[in-house]
């Protein structure tokens, strides 16, 4: 065996490679093998040679190599060969100066590109022909190279000419279970499953007699407790001492190839998710062109096809104005939600939600821009109806003589009306959060706070009395009647307050009526209906808004219970009552129902409401309550409408899958006979003799054609010869088992494939369908057609000096065939090495 082997590129993580480079005190340059170029350079190679490191990096080795560059050329490839790894050379410094240096290169993998990895020593002051100066530099080198492979993650092993293990990293301890020590003296085999071991055995042959190894060879691997794990070998040739081996290093990939999986199937989930997504889903250039679309995109602004969305310029095509494009971020570059609006095809106005990021490359340069975007025009218009209804509502709270504020959940007070800023005298600034309670009369402060808070904790509404200081010092005797406020999906939101001036109680039954009427007039404001409820009467006090929800006028509706119980759907009725019951009986703090109400015009409406008792009487039964109603028609028919898209959208799902299925079959049959195609024949054939190769088993291939074929083509017609190949299929598949498989290898040639079959097997199986095929006799309008076959066999070859390949046994198989013809046709030949 030659000393001078290739040397296989191993590939250690970037932290090793790292402290390769800066953990040496010598110089260490990381050269590209084809450019020369200098990858990287540590700062002992700076200080040797008078450059900045930054300036060494961008520099190439013939800059300082004084060798001619076509030579420097050749010592580059050798050292990538390993055909050689120590060099003398003379080196220019950046003075100018040149040096007697010393290399010693080997090759590794930095980020999945081969570098030399290159130790250089100054030998200008030393004599060269001190031969024992350089043993002890050799083995120097040596030392250290063992030492970066101790701090390696992949285990780097070498084996002598017998396949035995003389050296062992570290990391055999946790790729293995083995330590160093257990590994030395041992087989590599022996650390192989056995399927991977004829593999591995051929990689050796091929390392030994034809110096070539295999490349990321990918072996099952077993550690000292049996466990499994998939490991990629990559080796070399290696001259250790006096004797001749191989530096192999492997590198656990089990959870690589878990990702890669795992990342396949992500893809395949995104790109459905992609085309069934309801929100538009883009990718886009810096300058302002689409890459890509879904269908939601193209629909949402009213395009008729992808390919015509793929041509729009964004900047021009999809905004009003030049100005109306500062925010977004195809041109700021800002990662954040954006919300702004667009122009649709026919020019109509759209607004949007875009969830969008940049994309990089490894310069930090702009790829392309990729996000989602949402219509929210019909929300931007709620919004704008909510700031009008909050501004109507401010303007009424700020229009009367109760003094409202309003806390949130953290009980904190975050409003304070006009009115209640001008009884006080103080700013919004000072009352805020607890402020107000410094107006509170000292002696009535802790009463104040205490009810408050009880109301707070159990989420119910207070009344309670105290004295307020006004602006001019005067302290005032107010009621403050405090409810709890919920949104429209029952959540509490923190309390709502009004406060009356009550220091004349004559004028006390005025003062609560006209505060009723403000409660009432807020609930205008805001589109809610609103009801009280006399429980013991029945009578029921509504305002306009819950006639109008209906279609009424509150002149049309009469002030009684059984008017709301006509109303209501006869399917809510019952869930309807028993809210209420249920609120009546302690279990609920609120009664809260959805239901419907026949409207004016006798469709339904979908109402909200939401009540609570105010009243009782003596014997602790609810007297009076009082509620909101809320119209929610339009968020039901969302609701439905959202629950239909779900169901299509999982309609369309599995016809996709199923058709995906579909196609993936028909891409695989013939389209003629119904039997495998060529190309999935192949594939077969591949994936058969693979099995067959790894676990020493026979598999055989019968090849066969129609004898004299062309003369049925001729005479009889082509729709003719199609009729006959659909019945030969037919007739020979009846003879075949389920693990057999056969296809068609083009025109009137076939293949099967039989799996754990030697050729006396084969043999038998060609015989029957000879037989089968002679006894065929087909009726046409211009005579009688029969049929005969030649047919080559051919088995794979195990333990040969060059290992067989599938496409030797399916050429073997082809040469029986002909030499079937040759024999005068309608014969099995077995294909003979000889």
């Amino acid at each position: 065996m030659s000393p001078q082997k290739t040397l296989r590129t191993h590939a250690p993580d970037e932290q090793s490679v790292r402290l390769m480079i800066d953990g040496h005190s010598a110089v260490v340059l990381l050269i590209d093998p084809e450019t020369g170029d200098i990858l990287d350079a540590n700062q002992a190679a700076a200080n040797f040679y008078g450059y900045s490191r930054s300036k060494l990096c961008g520099m190439s080795s013939d800059e300082i190599n004084t060798v001619p560059p076509e030579q420097a050329v050749v010592d580059r490839q050798k050292m990538l060969n390993g055909e050689q790894n120590y060099f003398v050379f003379s080196h220019r410094l950046a003075g100018g100066e040149e040096r007697i240096v010393e290399i010693y290169s080997f090759p590794i993998m930095v980020q999945k590109k081969r570098a030399l990895f290159s130790i250089i020593h100054d030998l200008t002051e030393r004599k060269q022909s001190d031969i024992g100066l350089q043993k002890e530099i050799a083995k120097e080198n040596e030392k250290k190279i063992r030492s970066i492979t101790e701090h390696s993650r992949d285990l780097i092993s070498i084996t002598d000419a017998n396949g035995v293990v003389t050296y062992a990293s570290s990391a055999s301890m946790s790729l293995f279970y083995f330590t160093p020590e257990e590994m030395c003296g041992r087989f590599f085999v022996d650390f192989l499953h056995e399927s991977s071991i004829p593999i591995a055995m051929a990689a050796f042959r091929d390392a030994f007699d034809r110096d070539e190894w295999s490349k990321d060879l990918q072996l099952t691997m077993k550690r000292k407790d049996g466990s499994l794990f998939v490991g990629e070998l990559n080796g070399s040739s290696f001259r250790y001492g006096e004797q001749n081996g191989s530096l192999v290093v492997i590198r656990d990939i089990t959870e690589r190839q878990q990702v890669d999986e795992a990342l396949r199937k992500s893809e395949e989930r995104y790109r459905s998710l992609f085309n069934s997504m309801m929100d538009g889903i883009y990718r886009s250039t810096h300058v302002g062109k689409f890459v890509d679309v879904n269908p939601a995109m193209v629909k949402m602004f009213g395009y008729a096809s992808k390919e015509e969305m793929l041509d729009v310029d964004i900047k021009k095509d999809l905004y009003f104005a030049p100005e109306e494009r500062g925010s977004h971020l195809l041109d700021t570059g800002q990662e954040e939600v954006d919300v702004y609006r667009m122009r649709r095809k026919d020019g109509s106005e759209i607004w949007v939600e875009d969830h969008g990021y940049y994309v990089h490359d490894e310069q930090g340069e702009i790829l392309y821009h990729e996000g989602m975007l949402r219509d929210i025009t019909t929300r931007k218009k709620a919004e704008e109806a909510l700031r009008e209804s909050e501004q109507n509502y401010r303007t009424l709270a700020n229009s009367g003589q109760a003094l409202i504020w309003t806390s949130g959940i953290d009980a904190l007070r975050n409003y304070f009306n006009d009115i209640w800023l001008e009884f006080t005298g103080r700013t919004i600034d000072q009352e805020l959060g607890g402020g107000w309670s410094e107006g509170v009369h000292p002696d009535d402060l802790q009463h104040c706070i205490k009810t408050y808070m009880g109301a707070f904790e159990r989420r119910g509404s207070f009344s309670m009395e105290y004295r307020l200081r006004r602006h001019d010092g005067e302290y005032r005797w107010i009621q403050d009647d405090g409810s709890p406020q919920y949104n429209t999906m029952g959540e509490f939101i923190g309390y709502i307050g009004y406060c009356l001036d009550i220091a004349e109680r004559k004028l006390e039954h005025e003062i609560i009526r006209e505060s009723e009427e403000r409660l009432a007039a807020v609930m205008e404001g805001s589109q809610l209906g609103y009801s009280d409820w006399n429980i013991q009467t029945g009578e029921i006090r509504r305002n306009e808004r819950w006639a109008n929800m209906l279609g009424y006028t509150l002149k049309e509706i009469e002030s009684t219970y059984r008017q709301w119980d006509d109303l209501l759907h006869p399917e809510d009725r019952a869930s309807a009552l028993q809210s209420i019951q249920n609120h009546f009986d302690g279990k609920t703090p609120i009664h809260r129902a959805e239901y419907r109400l026949r409207a004016k015009d006798g469709t339904y409406r979908w109402v909200l409401d939401q009540g609570k008792i105010l009243e009782y009487d003596l014997q602790g039964l609810p007297q009076r309550m009082t509620a909101t109603q809320t119209d929610i028609t339009e968020r039901k028919q969302a609701e439905s409408e959202l629950r239909q898209a779900k169901e299509a959208l999982e309609i369309t799902h599995k016809e996709l899958e199923q058709a995906f299925a579909r196609e993936q079959e028909l891409a695989r049959i013939d389209v003629l006979t119904g039997i495998k195609n060529r190309r999935y024949l192949f594939e077969l054939a591949e994936r058969e003799f693979n099995i067959a190769i790894r676990y020493l088993q026979p598999l055989s291939v019968l090849m066969f054609d129609v004898d004299d074929f062309k003369l049925i083509n001729d005479g009889f017609g082509h729709a003719i010869g199609d009729q006959v190949l659909r019945h030969l299929a037919q007739v020979v598949c009846a003879r075949l088992r389920s693990a057999d498989v056969i296809g068609r290898y083009g025109g009137d040639e076939f293949i099967i494939l039989l799996p754990q079959t030697n050729v006396q097997e084969a043999q038998s199986l060609a015989e029957r369908i000879h037989a089968s095929i002679a006894s065929i006799r087909m009726e046409t309008d211009k005579g009688m057609i029969t049929l005969s076959i030649s047919l080559g066999i051919a088995q794979t070859i195990h333990h040969a000096v060059e290992p067989d390949t599938v496409e030797n046994l399916l050429l073997r198989a082809d040469q029986a065939l002909y030499a079937a013809k040759q024999a005068g046709r309608n014969r099995t030949v077995i294909f003979d090495e000889e």
